[in-house]
């Protein structure tokens, strides 16, 4: 079946149903560019009301052979494609969580790449719709939802969901990721959340002296201070305030390698500070944990 022949039958929950019933396996037939019905279903927000969207997904949620896990041409099962789509309001506010809602019900794995190299919660933290009420945070829905969000997944470009909120100051995002156990110390490449926010605070503090931004200084030393704020939450983590990592990271500092480590954001001489109390011999393990957590309370930003 063509694309738009798919993409008419979900326009109309009654002639959706009445073509499942007369062919059964057209519920996970691909169209020319590999989208099923759900692919199509997933922009379905773009242009209609809850109440039809509902009354469409009420059709192909019924039916028990629904395969989440189809991808199309591009790489993106349904669920990357909902999420894609999470820029008006009732994608954001319905459609995608009811997507991710029904996928998790039937095991669907969150952590699945894109052929972009990303899973649905680095798209979460990326897209986002503004309503009446405030920005709608749709990381949540995932972490709540799904038995493995792939919080700590790395994108192919090595990119954490963590680090795509931080990239697009989706402050909300952050502190969801956070709270669920994202992990500021994993990364790959150069895509180091640490390192993103010191540049977003960097080019912020530059606008500052700059006359253009002249009448912008509330509203850009606002956006400091959440960024401050944030990077204080991602320095007491629990990931990062763990002794492990704490004790690895000492050792690093001790043989010069810093590249990639949490204390690259502090001063140089308390990684000094820091490597050499957590080494000695008789300090036991409680006193260096309290030592390394007392200085990583006490950022410097």
């Amino acid at each position: 079946m063509k694309s738009e022949q798919f993409s008419s039958l979900v326009h109309s929950a009654e002639a959706l149903k009445a073509a499942l019933e007369s062919n059964p396996n057209l519920i996970n037939e691909q169209d020319e560019d590999g989208l099923t019905l759900l692919h199509h279903a997933a922009q379905i927000g773009n242009y209609m009301g809850s109440t039809s969207a509902s009354k469409i997904l009420d059709v192909l949620f019924a039916n028990e052979n629904l395969d989440f896990t189809i991808k199309d041409k591009a790489g993106n099962t349904a669920v990357h494609v909902a999420a894609w789509c999470c820029e008006d309001r009732v994608t954001c506010q319905y459609v995608f969580p009811s997507f991710v809602t029904e996928a998790a019900k039937r095991g669907f794995d969150f952590a699945t790449l894109s052929q972009q190299g990303q899973t649905v919660l680095h798209i979460a933290t990326r897209t986002s719709y503004t309503s009446r009420t405030g920005r709608i945070n749709n990381v949540d829905n995932v972490i709540n939802n799904a038995a493995n969000p792939g919080i700590n997944a790395l994108s192919s470009s090595g990119s954490t969901a963590l680090y795509y909120a931080i990239n697009h100051l989706h402050f909300d995002e952050a502190y969801s990721l956070l709270a669920a156990g994202a992990n500021p110390l994993v990364y790959g490449s150069d895509r180091d959340p640490f390192a993103m926010v010191d540049e977003h605070l960097a080019t912020l503090n530059s606008w500052l002296s700059q006359d253009e931004y002249a009448d912008q200084h509330e509203a850009i030393n606002e956006k400091i201070g959440q960024l401050n704020d944030l990077k204080t939450a991602m320095i007491t983590s629990d990931p990062v305030k763990s002794f492990a990592e704490i004790r690895k990271n000492a050792r690093i500092l001790a043989q010069g390698k810093r590249q990639g480590s949490l204390f690259a954001t502090l001063p140089d001489e308390l990684l000094q500070k820091i490597a050499a109390d957590t080494k000695k011999p008789e300090t036991t393990e409680e006193e260096a944990d309290a030592i390394a957590k007392e200085h990583l309370n006490k950022p410097a930003v």
